[in-house]
C-alpha cells in the first residue's frame, strides 16, 4: 500500500520519522524508521535517512508492505500439568 504526503510550509523542519508518525498515527515511529532503513520511503523520488528534515513542498511516498500472516504449526509436546480448572492451568516447567 502506498501513501503520499505533501509537506506544508508550517511542517518544514521536522524529522521525517516524526513527521510521518504525526501524519499517520496507526504506524509506530519505530516501524517508520524500519521503513526508512529498508528504503521504502522516498522524498522527491530519493531515499533518505530517519534524521532527514522535511522541507516545504517535499513529496513523500511511503510504501507499506502488506501484512503477512505467519504460518504457525502446533507442536505435540508432553506437558507436566500440576493443576487445571476452567480458569487456570499450572504447568511444571523443568529446569535446564
Amino acid at each position: 500500500m502506498n501513501q503520499e504526503y505533501n509537506v506544508l510550509a508550517e511542517e518544514a523542519g521536522n524529522r521525517i520519522d516524526r513527521y510521518l508518525s504525526e501524519r499517520n498515527q496507526e504506524i509506530s515511529r519505530s516501524y517508520i524508521q524500519k521503513l526508512l532503513k529498508d528504503e521504502s520511503v522516498l522524498v522527491n523520488g530519493k531515499t533518505v535517512k530517519s534524521n532527514y528534515k522535511v522541507c516545504a513542498e517535499d513529496k513523500i511516498l511511503v510504501n507499506i508492505p502488506e501484512a503477512v500472516e505467519p504460518e504457525i504449526e502446533p507442536e505435540d509436546i508432553d506437558l507436566d500439568i500440576l493443576y487445571e480448572d476452567r480458569d487456570i492451568i499450572l504447568i511444571n516447567k523443568p529446569k535446564g
